[in-house]
């Protein structure tokens, strides 16, 4: 593996180690089947299917699988499709050359998720700020009414600038990719 597929192989666990400690648990996604194959879910058997397709060569056919199975609003399968990308991290360079596939290809599937991350992120906390019944909040502070009122304030300045925080990071780290 030269160096710069030493660089991308270390900015595709860097983006999966940022999404994992946003909104999954743990610091590294490490989806794994159950012991039992009369336990599986449908995400166990995308998993079974797409790790199989990988490993038969057909990278390409495993990822469209992936992509036209996942349950965009389902943590297990952002596992899921992360522990994929992970898996064909680890795979030697020449095996994702000689399949049709390349390392680059994995950064930008793993870009692609971070990407779709971050807008259920931004629309999440939108979400949580959008209070009052649907009034986008303000973002300056009252020196009157109740504490409880000023509570909520500075709670919306506080999660706005924590969506900015997180977004401008974001940004910065996939820009620089």
């Amino acid at each position: 593996m030269g160096l710069q597929d030493d660089r991308m192989s270390g900015n595709i666990q860097d983006i999966a180690r940022l999404i994992t400690r946003l909104l999954l648990k743990g610091d590294m996604p490490q989806y794994t089947l159950p012991a039992a194959e009369a336990d599986y879910t449908e995400a166990d058997h995308l998993f079974k299917k797409v790790i199989g397709l990988a490993d038969e060569g057909d990278i390409n056919g495993a990822e469209n699988e992936l992509l036209m199975n996942m349950e965009d609003d389902d943590p297990d399968y952002l596992e899921l499709a992360l522990t994929f990308y992970l898996y064909l991290n680890d795979m030697d360079g020449d095996y994702l050359d000689d399949h049709g596939y390349s390392r680059e290809e994995v950064l930008d599937g793993v870009k692609s998720l971070a990407e779709d991350t971050f807008d259920f992120i931004v629309q999440l906390f939108q979400h949580l700020l959008i209070l009052d019944g649907g009034k986008v909040p303000r973002l300056q502070m009252h020196t009157t009414g109740s504490i409880g009122s000023r509570l909520k304030d500075k709670v919306q300045i506080f999660c706005g600038y924590l969506l900015f925080r997180i977004g401008t990071d974001a940004a910065a780290c996939l820009d620089g990719l």
